[in-house]
């Protein structure tokens, strides 16, 4: 495993290139958006045992709740794990059902929670916020997820291995 330093300076150069690559597509135009379905798994590696199979489920659920398929595909594979970004035609309604669909399967599938799918349009990232729902409960103890990170309230191994858990109940059910 790389040191800390080395892992950090890999993670920020993987989210410079998801940035690029968004960027790029984005520049098509303004009725366009991306969906980007990365993983939550905290320390590093940013990579766990069955994580793709887990992406190609997440991208197959969220195409099948907002009835469309993507005009293009990047599969992104570096220092911030792994990450599916997906350009889609559609004004900013379109834009806001995806990220409702997309919070529909962080929340309601249980290997869900495991999941980060970002919608981004040419006006920035939509939040939760945007919907007026709360942030993300942490897996571990539902507590606020953002707070307990940035107070350390979980190991990293604690949070890895439920995170191993819920990606592979999600690639046994696959079958």
């Amino acid at each position: 495993m790389p040191d800390q330093t080395e892992a950090l300076t890999a993670v920020m150069l993987g989210r410079d290139e998801r940035a690029g690559i968004q960027s790029a597509m984005l520049s098509r135009g303004e009725d366009y958006f991306v969906c980007q379905i990365s993983l939550n798994i905290p320390g590093f590696p940013k990579k766990l045992e069955g994580d793709s199979t887990l992406i190609a489920m997440l991208s197959h659920s969220l195409t099948d709740k907002i009835c469309s398929q993507p005009l293009d595909k990047v599969e992104l594979d570096n220092g911030a794990g792994l990450a599916l970004l997906m350009l889609f035609c559609g004004g900013s309604d379109e834009a806001r059902l995806a990220k409702l669909a997309g919070i529909s399967i962080e929340e309601n599938d249980s290997w869900g929670r495991v999941a980060d799918i970002d919608v981004i349009t040419g006006k920035g990232s939509l939040s939760r916020a945007d919907f007026g729902l709360e942030s993300r409960k942490c897996i571990l103890c539902a507590g606020n997820s953002k707070e307990c990170a940035r107070n350390k309230r979980h190991n990293y191994e604690e949070l890895r291995a439920r995170m191993q858990v819920l990606i592979g109940d999600a690639c046994a059910r696959r079958g």
